[in-house]
């Protein structure tokens, strides 16, 4: 039944996702603010032919007798006048109505239920950040172009591993590193030390969390929301430490972790984190680096193309003392680790019952790691030599354990577990 609507709420989400090109469409077209139309403002007065009224119609009267319909709800949209205010609040709470009544009517339609006030805020958040895209990107490549020259100067300052992973000169120094953990260390290191605050205290308040900020959660199941820390998920932290009780004592839910900033030396410890049959950390248009120690991941495990710990545009992950436990996820033991990952370490790490393989998934060092049930990997490295362990992977004592009955990489019902038997209240 879970599986069922959380389908049809990603088809609620592909007709949000419609509904934003449209306004996006209708955007592009008129060039004007989309803002509510004000009666004071006029268009300039023309000369009327003989059979047209002499006042000139309204952005709003125009729209009422244009002989086309719009294939998809728009937003209000007025004639431009210079200083007018780019979002008045009248113009603010009339597209949320909007939005609240067209995302609700087509979420009831697939869902068989009104939406709960939670995803319609996230919904809501994530259109706003798109119109907010949109004058930089109509304002051509020199607005894209300064953002990136201020983000790469930022990171070249900080001489930190997206520093190092930016600088073609030191492209030879990454094979070195993935064998190297003092070095990996200090490129991980934080630049900035930021306050210890309670995590969900915290994550109440609408302010950005700031750079260098430790978010302490104790025992019990949380919900983490990138909306939350990020701004809206338009900005990532730096430095920003998540940590718990303990990986047996706090499950963080961690599912909608997306921004559309790098994300710079996130470092997490100490709990589980749930990916809630989706990915746990999706950025796919930036760059990454990600610590984890003393983590166990779970429900990363879906079967589809989305299901991986940490989908990024390029970076690193350093993972020390974790576990990436399959089976809790609705296709068990078929969930991806990375994507798009320069560079990854493994030190002392236990894989468990993961039926796709492992060792090929980024150029990646696996030292004094425990692969159990994980029948690929299990092949590759009891190989002669380890002959058929594929050259972007170094194995350093690993050692490889099956428990599981009749274990092959069909029989998913050996696989299978749930996720309450290690946390009563997961949902």
């Amino acid at each position: 039944m879970i599986g069922c609507v959380m389908g049809w709420m990603r088809v609620a989400t592909i007709v949000v996702a419609a509904m934003a090109a449209g306004w996006l469409f209708a955007f592009v077209a008129h060039r004007g603010p989309m803002v509510a139309p004000d009666p004071a403002v006029r268009a300039p007065a023309k000369p009327p032919p003989a059979t047209e009224p002499t006042e000139p119609l309204t952005a709003t009267a125009r729209e009422a007798t244009s002989p086309r319909e719009p294939a998809v709800p728009q937003p209000p949209r007025t004639v431009s006048q210079p200083g007018a205010a780019a979002e008045p609040g009248d113009a603010l709470v009339l597209r949320r109505a909007r939005f609240e009544a067209d995302f609700g009517a087509s979420f009831e339609k697939a869902a068989g239920r009104a939406p709960p006030e939670h995803v319609v805020d996230r919904e809501w958040i994530r259109l706003r950040d798109v119109l907010a895209q949109m004058p930089a990107g109509l304002g051509g490549r020199e607005g894209l172009a300064d953002a990136e020259r201020r983000r790469t100067i930022e990171i070249d300052g900080r001489d930190d591993m997206l520093a190092l992973l930016a600088d073609p000169e030191r492209q030879r120094d990454r094979a070195a590193l993935q064998s190297d953990p003092e070095a990996l260390a200090r490129l991980f290191a934080h630049r900035t030390e930021g306050p210890v605050v309670d995590g969900p205290h915290r994550l109440s308040d609408s302010e950005p969390v700031p750079d260098g900020t430790t978010l302490q959660f104790g025992p019990g199941v949380h919900r983490v929301s990138w909306a939350a820390i990020g701004n809206g998920g338009t900005h990532a932290p730096r430095d920003l430490t998540i940590r718990g009780a303990g990986m047996n004592a706090t499950l963080l839910e961690l599912s909608d972790f997306s921004t559309r900033d790098v994300l710079v030396n996130l470092h997490l410890r100490d709990c589980t984190i749930d990916g809630n049959n989706d990915g746990a950390f999706d950025l796919r248009r930036e760059a990454a680096s990600v610590q984890a120690d003393r983590v166990r991941f779970v429900r990363f495990d879906a079967g589809h193309g989305g299901c991986y710990i940490l989908s990024a545009a390029g970076g690193a992950f350093y993972a020390r003392d974790c576990i990436f436990a399959g089976g809790y996820g609705r296709s068990p033991g078929l969930g991806h680790l990375l994507r798009n990952i320069d560079l990854a370490r493994y030190e002392r790490c236990t894989f468990e019952r993961l039926r796709y393989l492992i060792l090929d998934q980024a150029p990646a060092t696996f030292s004094q790691c425990l692969f159990r049930d994980c029948p690929r990997d299990q092949a590759l490295l009891e190989s002669e030599g380890q002959s058929r362990v594929p050259r972007t992977a170094v194995v350093e004592g690993c050692t490889v354990e099956v428990t599981l009955p009749e274990m092959s990489t069909g029989n998913e019902t050996n696989f299978r577990r749930s996720l309450t038997e290690l946390f009563p209240d997961a949902r």
